[in-house]
């Protein structure tokens, strides 16, 4: 969630790592460019090498929660799948699960959807994954990527590794998020990337995520 400006040499090649494989096996899947290979801007790469770039003394990676702010019909679908994917199948987590959630089940399905059609644009992914109604298995892996409804009650139980949370800034509840979020626990370096458009309501989890990032970038309060 946190923009760390300054970067070391080796966490900008951790980054990069990830952008290049987004670039390597992710592809456009809408418009005129569906089918190409997904191209990062610097500014996009710059955000990959944020999140996934620094470790701990562990060499487990640091950031935990991400807050993405995209404008409107600017691919943040397509981004997402890309990273969906990714940490599926590799993040070196073992039995993986990525989870696509929403305030709907039909936004949730954007990502979901972006992610299933760039495996079945891909030879190489689609050798290794199988592609069904709600969910994307990577057979040698044993891992999922699966998509959510919307109710809260129902996700507590969850072992999440990965999860992508559309349109975070319309989400009436923060129990959707409380119950992704909170299953997180056993994972080495579990991840949880927000994706939000421009909103107005300052009562919202997602306002309170941004208002958190902003602070620690303001050094009011020490990021663990």
């Amino acid at each position: 969630m946190v923009r760390r400006r300054r970067l070391s040499s080796a966490a900008q090649r951790r980054g990069d790592l990830v952008a290049d494989w987004v670039e390597r096996f992710c592809c456009h899947v809408k418009g005129d460019l569906a089918g190409r290979p997904l191209h990062l801007e610097q500014g996009q790469r710059q955000g990959i090498r944020e999140v996934f770039g620094p470790v701990g003394r562990d060499g487990r990676r640091r950031t935990r929660t991400a807050l993405l702010g995209v404008p409107r019909k600017a691919g943040k679908s397509t981004r997402a799948a890309a990273l969906a994917l990714y940490m599926l199948v590799a993040d070196g987590e073992p039995g993986a699960e990525v989870y696509a959630v929403a305030g709907d089940r039909d936004q949730a399905r954007n990502v979901f959807d972006a992610a299933r059609m760039m495996v079945e644009a891909s030879p190489m992914m689609g050798r290794h994954l199988k592609v069904c109604r709600n969910w994307i298995e990577f057979q040698g892996g044993n891992a999922l990527f699966r998509v959510l409804s919307a109710d809260g009650r129902r996700q507590h139980g969850l072992n999440p590794h990965g999860v992508i949370f559309d349109e975070l800034h319309v989400q009436p509840t923060p129990e959707l998020w409380e119950a992704m979020t909170s299953g997180m626990g056993a994972r080495s370096q579990p991840l949880t990337i927000g994706i939000t458009t421009a909103g107005y309501d300052r009562q919202s989890i997602c306002y309170e995520l941004f208002d958190y990032g902003r602070r620690v970038e303001s050094g009011q309060v020490a990021d663990p």
